[in-house]
C-alpha cells in the first residue's frame, strides 16, 4: 500500500476531463516524484500593499509591485503521489507545525519536485457563486 499511486483531488473541481486524468496519471507514472495538474499564469500579477498612512482596509489597498509570471503555474487536482511519500510528507509537515497549502507543497517540502501537467481553465475550482454558475455551464 505504500508504494501505491493515490491521487488527491479537490471536490471543488467538478468540471475534470477524463483526458487531463489520464494525463497527470500517466506523468506521475513517468516520475517517481509525481505529478500535479497546473495551468501557466496568463494574467498580470500584483502584490497589494496599503497607501501610505491609511488604515488596513481592504478599499485602502494598492498596487505595490508586479511580479514576474514567467515561470509560475497555478496548480491544480488531481496531485498523484506515492502513497507513502506522500503520508511521510504530510507528516513532517504537520509534526513541524506547518500547513501546507496542497499536497504538492508538502511533497516540495520533503525535497521533491513533482512534474508540472499542463490542466485546463475548465478545470475551476469553485469558490463563489460566479465559479458555480460557470461550472454549470461547463457541465450542462
Amino acid at each position: 500500500m505504500r508504494e501505491d499511486w493515490v491521487a488527491v483531488h479537490d471536490a471543488a473541481r467538478p468540471c475534470l476531463e477524463i483526458a487531463l486524468r489520464d494525463r497527470v496519471l500517466e506523468n506521475a507514472r513517468c516520475d517517481e516524484a509525481g505529478a500535479l495538474l497546473a495551468v501557466p499564469l496568463a494574467d498580470t500579477i500584483k502584490r497589494a500593499g496599503h497607501a501610505i498612512g491609511a488604515a488596513f482596509a481592504a478599499a485602502d489597498r494598492v498596487a505595490e509591485t508586479t511580479v514576474d509570471r514567467s515561470g509560475l503555474w497555478a496548480a491544480q487536482t488531481p496531485q498523484v503521489f506515492r502513497h507513502g511519500e506522500l503520508s511521510a510528507a504530510l507528516d513532517a509537515a504537520f509534526a513541524s507545525g506547518r500547513v501546507p497549502t496542497d499536497e504538492s507543497q508538502a511533497m516540495e517540502w520533503a525535497g521533491r519536485r513533482p512534474r508540472l501537467v499542463e490542466g485546463s481553465p475548465r478545470n475551476l475550482k469553485i469558490t463563489s457563486p460566479l465559479q458555480l454558475s460557470i461550472a454549470e455551464a461547463l457541465l450542462a
